[in-house]
């Protein structure tokens, strides 16, 4: 039948039209003044117009933002912004990375008990161009990306990285990385991907979700070295957790490793 098709491309949604038709009543209308009898008819005021209505539809309902479809509310939008990862590698020795310019402006010989204290410290330490800004680091944040990516790569590396001098890895080939050991010679490809996925890679995890525990001897050091500090500061060294304790270990008192 004539109109019964279903190419509409520029078809409203249902959503669309309930929104249209709510934005029209939310105009107050009046009534007609030169009416003979009852009517239920409603004018709009004459400073309005087709043209302004569209107007302030459009500002407050954006093309490019869907708000009345339900699946933008769990859609998630990704794009791929980068297509090729270069690394140039200077001569050893002969290079002054900004690392390198950061980390002599560090005083290192600054006398600093307690491991927050250094915060100050690195923020202090630069103030043209501007200071560093210092970002706390919590546990939440390291997580078990070699367990994670594991499976997916090779056990061992299929190129020796200390002779070279470029490295290239581009989208089109993400399973193979090309190198060369010269400013001017050949490039060389190696697949740094495992053939064969054994076994699905592991979920991330926290690497840590307890304070890291230090060795007996240098917990014994340590308890040596902390007369030097402050008696406040001394406690934080008292407790540090010793890895393998055990409970006879762990009830030794201060006094044995003041000896």
């Amino acid at each position: 039948m004539r109109g019964q098709h279903q190419n509409c491309p520029h078809k409203l949604q249902d959503e669309t039209s309930e929104a249209i038709i709510q934005h029209i009543k939310s105009f107050r209308g009046r009534k007609s003044h030169y009416a003979i009898g009852a009517t239920r008819k409603v004018y709009l005021p004459g400073s309005l117009s087709v043209t302004k209505m569209h107007r302030m539809f459009m500002c407050s309902h954006p093309p490019h933002i869907d708000k009345f479809s339900p699946q933008s509310s769990i859609l998630v939008h990704t794009e791929k912004r980068f297509t090729s990862i270069s690394l140039r590698f200077p001569v050893r020795g002969h290079s002054s990375v900004e690392c390198d310019r950061d980390m002599a402006l560090i005083k290192q010989n600054t006398d600093v008990d307690l491991p927050h204290q250094w915060h100050q410290v690195f923020s202090e330490a630069r103030v043209k161009p501007s200071p560093f800004h210092v970002i706390p680091c919590a546990q939440t944040m390291f997580l078990t990306y070699a367990d994670h990516l594991k499976p997916a790569y090779r056990a061992t590396c299929p190129l020796k990285t200390r002779p070279i001098r470029e490295l290239f890895i581009n989208a089109e080939h993400p399973q193979l990385a090309s190198f060369r050991n010269s400013w001017n010679g050949a490039m060389e490809t190696a697949v740094v991907v495992s053939r064969q996925q054994r076994q699905k890679s592991q979920p991330l995890k926290q690497s840590f979700t307890a304070p890291i525990p230090i060795s007996k001897e240098k917990f014994k050091d340590l308890q040596c070295l902390k007369k030097l500090c402050s008696p406040a500061n001394q406690e934080f060294y008292a407790s540090l957790s010793v890895l393998d304790t055990v409970d006879g270990d762990s009830a030794q008192s201060e006094s044995e490793y003041d000896e």
